[in-house]
């Protein structure tokens, strides 16, 4: 039997492109954890009054 990977949906093909880009910014220096947490925050908040709109 030879069982076949199960193919990725587009949101989390979406997921692993960012997440990989993100560790090779960090890894080239463009970017540090701490930009990445203040982006992540400010998205969130941005969402989050978008959704209370």
């Amino acid at each position: 039997m030879t069982d076949k990977p199960t193919p990725l949906a587009h949101g989390e093909i979406d997921v692993l492109i960012l997440q990989a880009l993100v560790r090779k910014l960090i890894a080239k220096g463009v970017l540090t954890p701490d930009d990445v947490r203040a982006m992540l925050f400010e998205a969130a908040k941005t969402s989050t009054l978008s959704a209370a709109s």
